[in-house]
């Protein structure tokens, strides 16, 4: 009995150390073939969660770490898993401090520009207390590309999460990348479904905006959400990405929030990652 218990034990072991090693490698490959894998940017000085101690630079869960950027599920990103932390609401050292919206602006504009492509752009950016929030368009077609977030206290330029990974049929982790169509997890990939996901049609799916669900019916299936989650809420600015519409949450006229309408199955995803909203910026000229 002592040695099946050892083996059970030791089964368990190589287990956990095996999906460690999975995972590093799955969000390695990722973060190299995704199509929302550009460098992170981070501006200084950048405020430190966990100065010292296991979680700080050079323990195990710290930048250097075997778990921290650099370790071996580094491959994560830092901008992945230092941006948890402000929407866990820390931990964070006592001296930490937010970054303004000049900061923001400037970090969004390096990570757009490290994809090379000079057709994407932005022109807005939405200061929430936990990111700020910015949607990036293409020169070419008008039509919003996808949304990344810059972590208001660790500074770090990330892909939004949620609809814009989910359901971005074109940028996203569905739209070509490792988990897109013909992907290890995509459709007809070794471990993916046989439909697209998102309630998209199955096989390949040409990247498009005007999807089976409009504009205005989304801003209907949206109003109808609001009315039950955020009484007294209304529909704003819309935003037309690849796959899905996000939509500004209005309250006597003033940003609360947003939220996202699938163009396929009109399901509702709201952001509830953000925040309250304290400040907004528009591109002039």
């Amino acid at each position: 009995m002592k040695w099946n218990i050892y083996l059970t034990g030791a089964t368990l072991a190589i287990l956990a150390l095996v999906s460690i090693v999975l995972l590093g490698s799955l969000s390695g490959a990722f973060a190299q073939s995704g199509t929302l894998s550009a460098p992170f940017q981070q501006p200084a000085p950048t405020p430190t969660p966990f100065p010292r101690g296991p979680m700080g630079p050079g323990g195990p869960m710290g930048p250097g770490g075997w778990m921290g950027p650099g370790g071996m599920m580094g491959g994560m990103g830092p901008g992945m898993m230092g941006g948890m932390g402000t929407m866990m609401g820390g931990p964070f050292a006592s001296t930490a401090r937010p970054i303004g919206m000049t900061d923001a602006i400037t970090t969004a504009e390096r990570y757009v520009q490290s994809f090379g492509n000079p057709d994407l752009t932005f022109d807005e950016v939405h200061g929430f207390a936990y990111n700020f929030y910015v949607p990036v368009y293409e020169r070419s077609t008008s039509n919003y590309a996808f949304e990344l977030i810059v972590d208001r206290m660790s500074g770090t330029a990330m892909p939004e999460p949620g609809p814009n990974m989910m359901w971005n049929i074109k940028y996203g982790m569905m739209g070509g990348g490792m988990m897109g169509p013909g992907g290890m997890m995509g459709p007809g990939g070794m471990m993916g479904p046989g439909g697209q996901p998102g309630g998209q049609p199955g096989g390949q799916v040409t990247p498009t905006v005007d999807t089976p669900v409009q504009q205005d019916q989304a801003v209907r299936l949206a109003q109808e959400f609001l009315t039950n989650f955020l009484p007294g809420t209304m529909t704003g600015e819309v935003h037309n990405f690849y796959g899905y519409r996000t939509i500004d949450v209005m309250r006597d006229g003033r940003m609360q929030g947003m939220l996202s309408v699938n163009g396929y199955n009109g399901a509702v995803w709201y952001h509830t990652w953000h925040g309250d909203f304290l400040e907004g910026w528009t591109r002039q000229g």
